[in-house]
């Protein structure tokens, strides 16, 4: 099926997405009901898979798990009274359930009807057609249905976005004509002849229930009050009498719902109310229902009890519907946002009716009773808030679990979220504190039996959802989970109004809250005139660093591939552009006016805090001065460079303890990628070295060009670039392609070159250049600036070949100062060993010797780092040793003098 290109005018129609047109999929010419089926099975072990019974449920774990037949759009626990698991297939699987137009070019109307809608599609009367704008995104089948005489409302099959003045919209019907005052019903029904008229607001409401053999109508807006339907409707019963109303607007329009009633009723209309079951996300609509076999006559009244108990004119009235259908003697309600407890003294109930029926003759036994049951009982108000139970959370890791609630107020303040711990719901006086600090203004006046009720009631078979203890990446839910987006196989997903993550067959949320990313979700938004700035600013250097941070939004399935993942080491002098580079990556994640955290000042368990935080996003080291602690006075350590090693891999960086009273640890691995920034660079072993892609910052090249590139860099704004994660994540699939499919060939060409022979250095920097070519999916790229950074590479990779062979050139400088002193005296000056093979320097000694001679002497801090890695002469270790200088001064001199110490602690190295 073809629509209009909005760029050419006519042609295969296309959707514009980031730098390159994406086309519609191939039609699915597969029975969609049988790939449904094919999922269930794979997913559910279903025992009997023809009959699509004896199912594993995936709540109570046993093989009590239905699909209903022959499409298998519902599937369903039969434990329903112990478990009650319940979905629709289109819920678990919803990339069956899309694209309707692409893939099924022939029937996609029908299919729509019958799958997403779980209707007949010869029982729907509606024009089957195409709808397509310039402003949308995108053309689809629709279904027009007619409203009035000119007035239609068309329902897309696949809602489109729409380029609005104020920004980017989704939309999934169009309106033509005055639709304001009318309504939709089937054009054969005889509402005058009906007993009761259902009203909704969507037309798959209304065919769901006229199906059901309820008639039914669709207002098409949820503003929209159907007067114009109302007065033909009348007309046309011609004082006969009316049919009664039922108000079954849905879940979340208790508003519309009382004031439409009470209009109504002043109208004449006889006026009842329907409320679905859930709130929230469990909230149901009348289609759901109907493919849930959920509206016949026992299950409408139950409806129809809910809705009465939704337009109660008050907490008396609530509690009495509540007490004539249960028959319990106390219990607790809701009113106005207000909790209450209802008592009836039934002793007392009993002798007013008595009373009551002996003070009138011919009194109506029904208001005898309404009396009776108003004098006897009573209505406690327990708290001036309403605490709504959500769902239960817990930390598998540290054993701790909490109930999250919603808590609404009577006097209009917006509601808030919070939660209580088993522990709250369990004690009176806890729970009153409780609420106390998490709903302001709010105080608990019930007593312990109120709570043992209310909570059994809240927390009964209560939604799980699953948490992780960082953001980003989780390989468990193979979905990226952030304080306020998610993404799973490519498609966003925003944060719901219960504060947690509705995936395909996953609710999940993030606990941690320490990294928040402000992502821009809207394509239109994101820029990518920076690219060109960024070669301008930083050339091959800058795009290695942009492949990098590509790559450590995979971090872990690169891992999973590879086993590794290097390590970024950007040095250079201050002033050099390693900071503005930071700044500017962390702008493309999301995060804005960071560069990263100095982990000499942090304690390892703030160290491994940090790295534990996120997953599949960098974690920048910053060292700053070195020179000397702010507190001691004395030399500060640098990094410990040699304790990140096994980061590379991903293992664990430091094990603690749970606090569960037992034997407990945890040991989270690293998911993050870890980048150096530092003025000087990472001196190590040659383990160490060898995991670096390392990249050298300097202002030798630095011009007006370069300066006004990165200028530029500065003051891009975040939201026009934070699309990068978001457009990266939403290409996951085709990156990794890419990288697994160049890294081979990448490999291959490094091993060529003679200069390279450490196998790691050839994986580092062969990831690096097949993610350089993955960047093309994000970003636009040159053949030019790919083919530049692929010889970069090769460079580095080379260099770093040659970096593993020599010594840092800190101790190569160590040893010419020591050489030169040495050679220039017949006596030992700085080497206090006795043995030709060992070389023994104090470096306090050493320090005063070269400042001495007028020297400048290394910093000791920067020796005690590197010193360890010298190659030329291998260090043996840090002992006391007899001092050959100290004997030799010692036999000197005159009577009097205090002589030296025999021994001093040296640093030894073989000669």
């Amino acid at each position: 099926m073809n629509f209009p290109d909005p760029s050419s005018g006519g042609g295969e129609y296309f959707v514009e997405v980031g730098t390159a047109p994406t086309r519609y999929a191939a039609p699915d010419t597969d029975a969609l009901e049988n790939r449904i089926q094919a999922r269930l099975i794979e997913d559910y072990r279903f025992g009997d898979p023809d009959r699509m019974l004896f199912g594993v449920c995936p709540r109570c774990g046993k093989k009590t798990l239905h699909a209903a037949g022959p499409r298998w759009l519902h599937v369903y626990c039969g434990r329903t009274d112990k478990c009650g698991f319940d979905a629709l297939s289109q819920h678990l699987y919803p990339d069956l359930f899309t694209d309707w137009t692409s893939r099924f070019p022939d029937d996609a109307a029908e299919r729509f009807l019958a799958y997403a809608w779980g209707l007949d599609p010869r029982r729907v009367p509606a024009i089957r057609g195409t709808w397509w704008e310039p402003k949308a995104d995108r053309g689809t089948v629709s279904l027009v249905f007619t409203l009035a005489e000119g007035v239609t409302v068309e329902v897309l099959a696949d809602p489109v976005t729409m380029r609005g003045q104020t920004g980017p919209y989704r939309l999934s019907q169009s309106l033509k004509g005055e639709v304001a005052g009318h309504w939709w019903s089937l054009p054969d029904a005889d509402l005058a002849a009906a007993a009761q008229v259902w009203i909704v607001t969507e037309i798959r409401d209304a065919l769901s229930l006229a199906l059901a053999g309820v008639p039914a109508v669709a207002l098409v807006k949820p503003d929209n009050y159907p007067a114009h339907a109302l007065t033909a409707l009348d007309a046309r019963c011609m004082g006969q009498g009316r049919p009664g109303l039922v108000w079954a607007l849905g879940a979340g329009q208790t508003y519309h719902l009382r004031e439409w009633i009470k209009r109504a009723r002043a109208e004449g209309w006889t006026c009842q109310a329907a409320v679905p079951p859930g709130r929230g996300a469990e909230a149901r609509t009348w289609n759901d229902l109907y493919q849930r076999a959920r509206l016949a006559e026992p299950h409408r009244e139950e409806y129809l009890y809910q809705g009465s108990l939704a337009t109660a004119q008050s907490a008396r009235e609530k509690a009495l519907l509540i007490h004539a259908k249960h028959q319990q003697q106390e219990f607790p309600l809701d009113f106005g946002s207000r909790l209450f407890w209802f008592k009836l003294d039934q002793e007392k109930f009993n002798k007013e009716e008595k009373e009551v029926g002996k003070k009138e003759t011919g009194t109506d036994p029904a208001k005898a009773r309404e009396e009776a049951l108003i004098s006897a009982s009573t209505l406690t108000e327990l708290a001036k808030c309403l605490p709504r139970p959500l769902y239960y959370q817990c930390n598998e890791v540290t054993d701790e679990s909490w109930y999250y609630f919603r808590f609404e107020f009577p006097h209009g303040a917006a509601p808030r979220k919070n939660t209580f711990t088993p522990k709250q719901l369990n004690s009176n006086s806890d729970f009153a504190a409780r609420l106390t600090h998490v709903a302001p203004g709010s105080v608990w006046k019930g007593k312990p039996h109120h709570l043992q009720r209310l909570a059994d009631e809240w927390i009964y078979n209560i939604k799980e959802v699953q948490t992780i203890d960082f953001v980003g990446y989780s390989p468990k839910h193979d979905a990226y989970v952030f304080t306020d987006h998610a993404f799973k196989d490519g498609k966003h997903y925003p944060l719901n109004e219960e504060d947690f993550f509705d995936l395909p067959r996953l609710a999940v949320k993030s606990l941690s809250q320490s990294v928040r990313l402000d992502l821009n979700t809207d394509p239109d938004q994101f820029r990518t005139d920076w690219v060109s700035t960024l070669w301008t600013a930083y050339g091959t250097k800058g795009f290695v660093a942009l492949a990098w941070w590509l790559g450590a939004l995979f971090a872990e399935q690169i891992r999973a591939r590879n086993k590794s993942y290097p390590f970024l080491e950007l040095v250079g002098e201050a002033g050099s552009g390693k900071s503005t580079l930071l700044f500017f990556l962390w702008k493309l994640c999301g995060r804005d006016d960071y560069e990263g955290f100095d982990a000499t000042d942090s304690s390892a368990p703030g160290v491994s805090r940090s790295f534990n935080q996120v997953s599949n996003l960098p974690t920048v080291l910053l060292e700053g001065d070195r020179s000397q602690d702010k507190d001691s006075g004395r030399p500060r350590k640098g990094l410990d460079v040699e304790s990140f090693k096994k980061l590379y891999n991903g293992n664990p960086f430091r094990t603690r303890g749970v606090a569960t009273g037992g034997n407990e640890t945890y040991e989270p691995p690293f998911r993050s990628a870890l980048c150096i920034s530092q003025n000087l660079e990472v001196a190590g072993s040659q383990a160490i070295l060898e995991r670096l892609i390392h990249v050298v910052f300097d202002a030798a090249g630095h011009t007006d060009a370069t300066r006004i590139a990165a200028e530029r860099l500065e003051q891009i704004p975040l939201r026009s670039v934070s699309g990068f994660l978001v457009r990266a994540v939403c290409a996951a699939k085709a990156i990794l392609q890419t990288y697994t499919e160049r890294y081979e060939d990448h490999s291959e060409s490094l091993r060529k070159d003679e200069r390279i022979k450490k196998s790691r250095i050839v994986r580092n920097h062969a990831q690096m250049r097949a993610l350089v070519d993955a960047l093309a999916h994000v970003i636009p790229i040159t053949d030019e600036q790919r083919l530049e950074c692929y010889g970069f590479l090769l460079e580095l990779a080379a260099e770093r070949q040659l970096a593993i062979s020599l010594d840092h050139p800190t101790v190569q400088e160590f040893w010419d100062t020591f050489d030169f002193i040495e050679d220039s005296a017949n006596l030992p000056v700085l080497n206090h060993s006795a043995d030709d093979a060992l070389i023994a320097i104090n470096l306090v000694h050493y320090e005063e010797v070269v400042n001495t001679r007028k020297g400048r002497a290394t910093p000791r801090a920067d020796l005690m780092r590197v010193l360890k890695t010298s190659r030329q002469h291998k260090f043996v270790g840090i002992q006391s040793v007899h001092s050959v200088i100290h004997h030799g001064y010692n036999k000197k001199l005159a009577e009097g003098e205090a002589p030296k110490p025999k021994t001093v602690k040296c640093w030894v190295f073989e000669s």
